[in-house]
């Protein structure tokens, strides 16, 4: 009888010790996942930050050439430049201090808005503004047949480095 108590006691003390581990090993995977749930979404805590400027991308990468785009309504700006109404025939200027290139990265909930006047998505009579998170669309509209992007302005809204639209500004 001795030895059959024993092995119930030894028998409650091996499960008791399994269900401490395995208890141990569930609240660190939850410290790991809340750790890397708060490390991926790190920018979600920063700011929207919003520029101007000429793009291209590759693969995961948007290239930003950011300028200052001028209009009849920053007159002290225009001022400052020595800007008069002739250098502003379509009502707006571009003004490029450095080609310096600016680095973000482009994921899977990136929009891209554009005029699609050459109707690759649209159709003739619809309107022409075309709004997608598909990369290889956007692309298409981008490079179109070449392997240099258009040079056209488009608004990039961006958090931390990660960019959340491509907006086109439309320029006559």
């Amino acid at each position: 009888m001795k030895t059959r108590f024993i092995n119930i006691l030894n028998m409650k003390h091996r499960k008791n010790r399994a269900t401490i581990f395995l208890f141990i090993a569930i609240f660190i995977g939850l410290l790991g996942s809340l750790a890397a749930f708060f490390l991926s979404n790190n920018d979600l805590k920063k700011e929207e930050k919003l520029y101007i400027g000429y793009i291209s991308i590759n693969n995961k990468t948007l290239a930003l050439d950011e300028f200052e785009f001028i209009t009849f309504e920053d007159k002290e700006r225009m001022k400052e430049l020595n800007l008069t109404d002739e250098y502003m025939p379509n009502g707006y200027y571009i003004y490029n201090e450095s080609e310096e290139l600016t680095y973000f990265k482009l994921n899977n909930k990136t929009e891209f808005t554009f005029f699609d006047l050459g109707n690759l998505f649209v159709k003739e009579v619809e309107d022409k503004k075309y709004t997608t998170s598909d990369k290889e669309e956007f692309r298409q509209f981008l490079y179109g047949n070449n392997d240099v992007a258009r040079v056209t302005p488009f608004w990039v809204k961006v958090r931390g480095n990660t960019v959340l639209s491509v907006t086109e500004q439309f320029v006559p």
